[in-house]
């Protein structure tokens, strides 16, 4: 009994150990290309309500460079905005990779910060994703709508 037992102990440890995340490496993506579309609804303290879709689509280089386009379609016109960078050049604003995907701050319009982050897992035969904002000094509640992130191999930018 004592041997099954030992047996049993063994093979749970072994499968756990094995079971473990690795950490995701910006080379294991290399190549490989970011779709998002993200819909939210954000509530301000008077009532008021906006909807507002994010669009990103980003691009691991093989030299190691993270390159974004980004489109935010607004239901306040002031605050749609659209720009492309490219990490570790220029103004900065570009992703920075962070253990399990990339994330990048940004700054609203109204003075607030934030976080986009993209968390990035292995799936079987590929890459899952799903994108995440942070809020920070901003007097509203975010709520989000709908997601689609997927990963998908070559470079989603070069048909632009």
């Amino acid at each position: 009994m004592q041997i099954l037992l030992a047996l049993i102990f063994g093979c749970l440890v072994a499968s756990s150990s094995g079971a473990r995340a690795q950490a995701l490496g910006q080379e294991a993506l290399a190549g490989y290309s970011i779709a998002s579309h993200y819909e939210e609804v954000l509530e301000f303290p008077n009532g008021n309500f906006v909807r507002q879709i994010w669009r990103d689509r980003l691009y691991f280089s093989t030299k190691g460079r993270i390159f974004h386009k980004f489109a935010l379609e607004s239901g306040h016109p002031a605050s749609d905005r659209a720009f492309e960078a490219i990490s570790g050049e220029g103004g900065g604003g570009g992703f920075r990779w962070n253990g399990n995907g990339v994330s990048r701050p940004w700054r609203s319009p109204r003075g607030g910060t934030g976080t986009q982050s993209f968390h990035i897992s292995a799936q079987a035969g590929g890459y899952s994703c799903r994108m995440s904002l942070e809020r920070f000094g901003m007097r509203l509640t975010a709520r989000p709508v709908s997601q689609s992130c997927r990963v998908t191999k070559g470079n989603i930018l070069a048909s632009d």
